[in-house]
């Protein structure tokens, strides 16, 4: 015959480590509820608001895309002013995303191109803060330096081209910029260190033929 259950009372409860334990961390929680649930639910809020950032960047990158590929069009048309009007409203819009950040370049750029030289200059050196595109760093640094050499300032467009440089290390543009850097050292005095460099660019096999003569006039030029 089967014996009947024995209830288990409290006081066998605090003997029996186990079940001490749960006991315990009942109480605990039950003591702890509201903290609990104000954890919980903080847990939930920051995840909800990671994932609404991250979803609204997203959109706004691919609007900001949108806006930079329609002001670029508009260019392209011969409609300057709406373009630089378009570039200046993702700017202003959407600024921080890589479309905003790449806008500083080509509104830089038509105000270079229209004589626009502060404007330029502004524009150019906000790009050059954030950018990182290989291509477009080299040509802003590029157009600083043209920029500085308009206002007498030598030393700045040295300074310009060296940065230059360095970002068009991978690109198709690295000899131009070289040579553009080594003229500068040269025109500044610095014959030694444009040596090197013209002399750099004359050991290298692939090189165009525009830059080839040009590297050996400077050469010239800088042997007597």
């Amino acid at each position: 015959m089967l014996k009947p259950k024995r209830k288990i009372s409290r006081r066998d409860i605090k003997k029996d480590p186990f079940l001490e334990f749960i006991n315990d961390s009942q109480k605990w929680i039950k003591d702890r509820k509201k903290i609990i649930y104000q954890a919980v639910f903080g847990v939930i809020v920051v995840v909800a608001v990671t994932y609404f950032v991250s979803n609204n960047r997203i959109s706004s990158g691919i609007t900001g895309e949108a806006l930079l590929g329609k002001a670029l069009l508009s260019q392209d048309i011969g409609d300057v002013e709406n373009a630089k009007f378009q570039l200046q409203t993702l700017i202003d819009d959407y600024d921080g995303t890589k479309a905003g950040i790449e806008g500083k370049y080509y509104l830089g750029k038509m105000s270079f191109d229209d004589g626009e030289l502060e404007s330029a200059s502004e524009n150019f050196n906000d790009y050059v803060k954030k950018g990182d595109n290989a291509i477009l760093m080299t040509s802003a640094y590029k157009l600083l330096s043209e920029i500085a050499l308009k206002n007498n300032n030598s030393e700045k467009a040295e300074s310009y081209l060296q940065k230059g440089t360095k970002f068009a290390e991978n690109t198709v543009y690295h000899q131009e910029m070289s040579l553009l850097l080594a003229k500068q050292l040269f025109e500044n005095g610095k014959i030694d260190k444009a040596k090197k460099i013209v002399d750099n660019i004359l050991k290298q096999e692939e090189i165009l033929f525009s830059i080839k003569k040009t590297a050996e006039e400077l050469k010239g030029r800088i042997e007597g």
